[in-house]
């Protein structure tokens, strides 16, 4: 058996107790492990989370057009019946 198997049984086996104990007992004061034992199994890959994971965000949308030296100076020689201006 792997090594994080045997982490991934422990925990499980921890958060079996921790949750039976604390359904025994509501007062015990180890309310705070089951969170957290839960979420370090979630983190080694093991039991197996109630929640599907969420899809990946969309990707960002492509940036603006940015319009260069040469387009422009090609808008200003029509906008000015072929003269050309200065771009600076």
């Amino acid at each position: 058996m792997s090594k994080s198997g045997t982490v991934i049984q422990l925990l499980q086996a921890r958060l079996e107790r921790a949750i039976r104990r604390r359904k025994e007992n509501p007062s015990r004061a180890d309310i705070l492990m089951i969170p957290a034992l839960a979420l370090a199994l979630d983190a080694c890959g093991g039991g197996g989370s109630q929640r599907p994971t969420p899809p990946p965000p969309p990707p960002p949308p492509p940036p603006p057009a940015v319009i260069t030296a040469e387009a422009e100076a090609s808008v200003n020689e029509n906008a000015a019946g072929g003269i050309v201006t200065s771009v600076a």
